[in-house]
Order: structure tokens, then C-alpha cells, then sequence
């Protein structure tokens, strides 16, 4: 924290772990000693559980609390635990937020660093919006990630304790997604189990369902389904009887569903119940965090062996090489290198030759800065600068309370609009309370 950041850190139950020296100073405590041990909630006017919503749902937003003592306001940003040390990601976090407002996961559970600003602005924007059942629709080429960051979502949500159930609408032979998606009774058709099954639908009741490759779903399927979603149940197939269920749906696919709606191979209605929100994942070559997500790779595949490192030059041909496949290739790529190094170290000549004649790009990059005897560790971790943001975002909240946050004043002492003042919180995350 910096020197005027009165930083608390508390437990899982509210109570008050360690303080640093600004609390102390703005608290007007003599010793750490008055506030270690004690429920956070003494000391300022909200509950614990409010606290963890925050954490976990508005983890950038800047929010007026009061202490309990002298009724002064403080701004504060309530965040979940945070390790930079990606060794340390084997371990499984301490809470949900974490994984989910920090980084990624992947398929076993690690995480993906989210430094790349247009991603983090997704997986904020939806982490609000599904903790309030709107249906999350993920835009994105294949091999970016989009299951992933499904997963992030669930993991994040009310319910991440119940069942995540992935459909994949490409890879299901078109006669057998009606029997996987909606389930049968016994005798329902030839050759089905004599006890029946339970669908996919069924399967995530209470969880999350995930559709992947939507686009590819069959039109009458396509009927099918919007029903299920209007009316929140399913009738498996060979049985009258409607089952209830609670869904809460994530979609993706990598095609133009606007384009298909026009050549009559997409159901409008169902793209609007489907799309409560769109978010799209960036192509692998379009992010800022390619560094931290080739060391992030590398220590899951290497998980319980000797860290793996790459040399300066290789690893500057990957962050040059334009992905095509995306972080799927990626992965590929980097398990491939692993294998063929003999030292622990990958060099240039265990890249793929389409990545080795890429062409390199002479100005520094942050991802390389830090190396050390002409190799990266899988372990640095690259922080970006944040002066300006942090010093505009200070001065905004240093004016606002001046003008007793008089949004119209607080716009004329600074010489702007008050749209453009309203765009600059909006910005930094800061918001109005009553």
C-alpha cells in the first residue's frame, strides 16, 4: 500500500488479523494491540457479510465507510486474498472470490493470470451481473478460453458449490443432443438405458449450465430449449411430467449469432434470453498479459517438478508469435518445448518452426524485464505502473468530498462537465452512496 493507505487485513469470520501503521495513525489507536483480535465491524459501520459481498462482486469499487468512533468517512476498496507468487497457485484458495476476480481457471482448478485490462473488465462486469441470474453470452474465437472463463464466473457466483455441466452443442452428433440435453425415461427410444437418464439440464439444476458452441445447435432444438429456459422446467424425453429446474445459463460460440438470425439458422428470440449480456474474449495476440499467461502455463504443467524457465530470446519469439490457435496452441506449444529441454531451460531450438521465423520486434518489452543470466523465471511477475490512475482517482475523491460530493460543484471547481466527471468515476470505480 502506499503511505496514506490505511491497509486491514481480517479472517474468514471479521476478525482483525493485522494493521499496518497508517490504520493506526488514522484510527488514532496507540498500539496494534486495541484493533488485533477484534471483529471489524467495532471499529466501522457495516457487517462482515456486506464486507464479502463487496470483496467478492465490486472488488475495484471505492466505497464511503464511517468509523464507529468519530463518525469520520474513509473511502475503501474491500479485496479478497491476493498471491502474486505464481508457486504459490497450486494451492487451493482461500476463497472463491479470489479465484475468480484474480485469475482464471483452468479445467484443474489453477489460475489464469487476468492482467489484460479488456478481460479483467469482463470477468468484473460478469461476476455482477450473473450473481443476479442475467444469462452471460461469451464471444470469442476458438481456443480463447471461453470455458475458463465460464468456470471463473461459476466459481464466483452464489452458487459455486453447486455442479458446473458443460454441453458442447458442435461435438454432440446432432441425433443424440435432444436425449443429452433434456434426458430420458426408461423404454423412452431403441437402444436406450432400461433405467433411463438424467439430462444435462437436469444435471446443472442449481448450478451452472454451459452451452457451448450454441451456434451449432439444431433449430428445433433451438424451440426446445427457449422453453425450458422461459418456463424453468424440463420434460425429459418419453415422459409428460415437467420437471423444475433452476438454470443459470452461460453461452458461447465463436459465431456471428446476428448473421445466422438473418439467414433464419438462429432463433432471435432465443439469442435476446440468451443474451442478457455479451462479452467479448480477446484474441491471445491482443492481450497485454501473454507474459504472465505462458509463466502461468508452465507452472501447471510442471506442478510438483522442477520449474521450468525459458531464454530471453525464445521467450520474446512467443510473445511476438501471432497465436492463431490462441491459448489452446499456446499450451500446446509450451508442453512441447518442456518435453524436448534437457536443462529445465527452454531455448529457441525447441520451438515450433512456424514461432522460431517469426519475426522479432526490437523494442522492449515489460514481459521480458527482470530476467536473470538471459532466461525468465517461471515465477516473475510483472506489475504494471499505476501512478497517474492512482493520483487522478485521489484527486477526484479529495474533490468530491470538498464539495460534499455536489457532483454539479465538484465539476465546475474542476473545469469540466459533469458528464465528464460522471466518466471519470465511472473510470476509477468510484460511486455514489446516499
Amino acid at each position: 500500500g502506499l503511505l496514506h493507505e490505511a491497509l486491514v487485513a481480517m479472517d474468514g469470520r471479521g476478525h482483525i488479523l493485522a494493521v499496518n501503521e497508517s490504520a493506526l495513525v488514522q484510527l488514532g489507536c496507540p498500539s496494534r494491540s486495541a484493533l488485533v483480535g477484534q471483529p471489524i465491524n467495532n471499529f466501522f459501520q457495516f457487517n462482515f457479510d456486506s464486507l464479502e459481498q463487496r470483496a467478492r462482486f465490486e472488488a475495484s469499487t471505492i466505497w464511503p465507510v464511517r468509523d464507529l468512533a468519530h463518525g469520520r468517512r474513509f473511502f475503501a476498496i474491500a479485496r479478497a486474498p491476493v498471491r502474486n507468487d505464481v508457486r504459490s497457485l497450486k494451492f487451493v484458495p482461500q476463497s472463491r472470490a479470489e479465484e475468480a476476480v484474480n485469475g482464471l481457471s483452468s479445467g484443474r482448478g489453477q489460475q489464469h493470470v487476468v492482467e489484460d485490462a479488456l478481460m479483467r473488465k469482463n470477468l468484473i462486469c460478469g461476476q455482477q451481473l450473473f450473481c443476479k441470474q442475467v444469462p452471460i453470452l461469451l464471444l470469442g474465437a476458438t481456443g480463447t478460453g471461453k470455458e475458463a472463463f465460464a468456470k471463473a464466473l461459476h466459481r464466483g457466483g452464489l452458487w459455486f458449490d453447486k455442479p458446473f455441466v458443460t454441453v458442447n452443442c458442435a461435438a454432440i452428433p446432432e441425433s443424440l443432443i435432444e436425449s443429452e440435453l433434456f434426458g430420458y425415461t426408461r423404454g423412452a427410444f431403441t437402444g436406450a438405458v432400461k433405467e433411463g437418464r438424467v439430462g444435462k439440464i437436469q444435471q446443472s439444476n442449481g448450478g451452472t449450465l454451459f452451452l457451448d458452441e450454441i451456434g451449432d445447435m439444431p433449430l428445433m432444438l433451438q424451440t426446445r430449449l427457449l422453453r425450458v429456459i422461459e418456463e424453468r422446467e424440463v420434460v425429459p424425453l418419453g415422459s409428460d411430467q415437467s420437471i423444475p429446474v433452476n438454470l443459470h445459463v452461460i453461452s458461447a460460440t465463436h459465431r456471428d449469432i446476428r448473421q445466422m438470425i438473418q439467414k433464419g439458422e438462429f432463433r432471435e428470440d432465443l439469442y435476446y434470453r440468451l443474451n442478457g449480456v455479451t462479452l467479448q474474449l480477446p484474441l491471445l495476440r491482443d492481450r497485454a498479459d501473454k507474459g504472465d499467461l505462458i509463466r502461468i502455463l508452465l507452472q501447471e504443467d510442471s506442478s510438483g517438478q522442477e520449474p521450468i524457465e525459458i531464454a530471453e530470446d525464445a521467450f520474446r519469439k512467443l510473445l511476438d508469435y501471432s497465436w492463431p490457435g490462441n491459448i489452446r496452441q499456446l499450451r500446446n506449444a509450451l508442453r512441447t518445448a518442456a518435453a524436448l529441454c534437457h536443462d529445465g531451460i527452454i531455448r529457441l531450438s525447441n520451438l515450433p518452426q512456424e514461432i522460431i521465423d517469426t519475426e522479432t520486434r526490437m523494442t522492449p518489452s515489460p514481459s521480458v524485464m527482470g530476467t536473470v543470466d538471459s532466461t525468465v523465471s517461471v515465477s516473475a511477475t510483472i506489475l504494471p505502473s499505476a501512478a497517474l490512475r492512482e493520483a487522478e482517482c485521489a484527486a477526484l475523491l479529495r474533490e468530491l468530498e470538498r464539495m460534499h460530493w455536489n457532483i454539479s460543484r465538484t465539476a465546475q471547481a474542476l473545469g469540466v462537465s459533469r458528464n465528464t466527471l460522471y466518466r471519470k468515476m465511472h473510470k476509477h470505480h468510484i460511486v455514489l452512496e446516499h
